[in-house]
């Protein structure tokens, strides 16, 4: 498509930085190892990587001790320029010969890493300039520490795109709201006043409308007049609150950008490249940081936004397959439950009691309701296989290798002894999804 490659405007180096840096000879500076190496997977994300990896030229830390690998993952998109990048950071492209996926693309640019600290950071976020100091100083002293960042995160509308959802353009025209707003748009020759012709124009974009320059990534606080407040985030932090921190559904919030000790990484072997499509590759790999004992981290300042952008037609759909693929390689309730958005609202204080509730009964009787425990596992990765069929979801005990007699059993017996009753709930939620059958007409 030709808006993919559309002339975009430079951006300014740092100068004050770059006669700092200046001061030290060639040989020093190769000398010195990066401390810290920042892994962006990218596809088809050009100009949108570019100003991201611009606001790294902006951290307070120290830009000699820092690495950034672009890995382009095969794009066809101007992407390809970056390789000729000049950035006070030591700053490496990669290109994969074909695409690979965000989790494969994610372990190329992790294997090259030399900093001791790895961050993993996508394509279209722009951060504040104290995103890496604070991702780091968790790391100094602690060699198992997963740190994720909080709830200072908004999407940002850098540019405006050709193919925008309804949401999206939802969004522009409540930001038009705003008298800065309105004054971008009219520069771009776009109508700013009446909500009607701005969803018109925007479904009538051609190519991409770039809002924002180097200036307001500098001053970082500009990007105000862009941002749009993201309603469904960390709603796991928001219920939780201070249990979180005990809690067996820690390891959820760790989803997309992090940073670990590299080292840890390694010892996992990193991200698993079964997943090829879109989503659930950060989902797995946090429980299995969970698994190995990490602890995570919620760093409350770190600053970032995510630049929106029209999203793949198939997320959705690649979304459910890969959760399908998480329970077939974790089959556990710590896992599955997640699956309960399938048939409900996620009650996050619900799930966090029930999963309290199985720890206790695994740690003293185990073998006295496995059929119990197998029967709601099983529940919940049908769910999810039926809702990415686009099926009802109901009759969820069909096909149950185990005896569901006994299962039942085992439900009543600890009904009857006012014993783990949220687990109870969840298997009579889940088994009472029964589909409506048909009444027959009488003659």
């Amino acid at each position: 498509m030709s808006f993919l490659r559309t002339s975009w405007p430079a951006f300014p180096r740092n100068r004050s930085r770059r006669s700092a840096n200046r001061r030290q000879s060639k040989k020093e500076r190769s000398a010195m190892r990066p401390r810290v190496s920042i892994v962006i997977p990218s596809h088809n994300r050009y100009p949108l990587n570019r100003y991201s990896l611009y606001a790294l030229e902006l951290q307070s830390f120290d830009l000699s001790r820092l690495e950034v690998i672009l890995v382009d993952d095969a794009s066809t998109d101007d992407t390809t320029k970056l390789k000729h990048y000049k950035p006070e950071y030591r700053f490496r492209y990669v290109r994969n010969r074909k695409k690979l996926g965000v989790a494969k693309s994610r372990n190329v640019g992790a294997r090259l890493a030399e900093g001791q600290v790895v961050i993993f950071l996508d394509a279209e976020m722009i951060v504040d300039r104290d995103f890496v100091r604070n991702h780091y100083k968790h790391h100094e002293t602690a060699a198992n520490h997963v740190v994720i960042g909080g709830e200072r995160r908004a999407k940002l509308y850098s540019l405006l795109f050709p193919g925008m959802s309804k949401s999206q353009i939802a969004d522009v025209c409540r930001l038009a709201e705003r008298q800065e707003f309105r004054s971008l748009l009219r520069a771009k020759g776009l109508p700013s006043d009446d909500p009607g012709k701005i969803k018109r124009s925007l479904g009538k974009l051609k190519r991409p409308i770039p809002l924002i320059s180097a200036s307001h990534i500098k001053s970082f606080s500009d990007l105000a007049v862009c941002a749009a407040p993201k309603t469904n985030i960390n709603e796991i932090i928001q219920q939780l609150g201070d249990r979180l921190e005990t809690s067996p559904l820690r390891w959820m919030v760790c989803v997309g950008n992090l940073s670990l000790r590299k080292s840890l990484f390694d010892r996992l072997d990193g991200y698993d490249e079964d997943f090829t499509e879109w989503g659930t590759e950060d989902v797995e790999f946090a429980y299995r940081l969970h698994s190995a004992g990490a602890r995570f981290v919620i760093e409350p300042e770190l600053w970032r936004y995510h630049q929106e952008h029209p999203n793949p037609p198939n997320k959705i759909d690649s979304g459910r397959r890969n959760r399908i693929l998480l329970q077939k390689k974790h089959p556990v309730l710590d896992v599955c439950i997640r699956s309960l958005k399938s048939v409900q609202k996620l009650d996050y204080v619900f799930m966090d009691e029930t999963l309290r509730e199985y720890r206790a009964l695994r740690a003293g009787y185990s073998l006295y309701y496995k059929e119990f425990i197998d029967c709601i596992v099983y529940m919940l990765r049908r769910a999810a296989i039926l809702q990415e069929r686009d099926a009802k979801i109901a009759d969820l005990t069909r096909g149950f290798p185990s005896s569901l007699k006994t299962a039942v059993r085992q439900r009543n017996r600890l009904e009857a002894a006012k014993r783990s009753s949220r687990l109870v709930r969840l298997f009579d939620l889940l088994a009472k999804r029964k589909r409506k059958r048909k009444r027959r007409r009488r003659r």
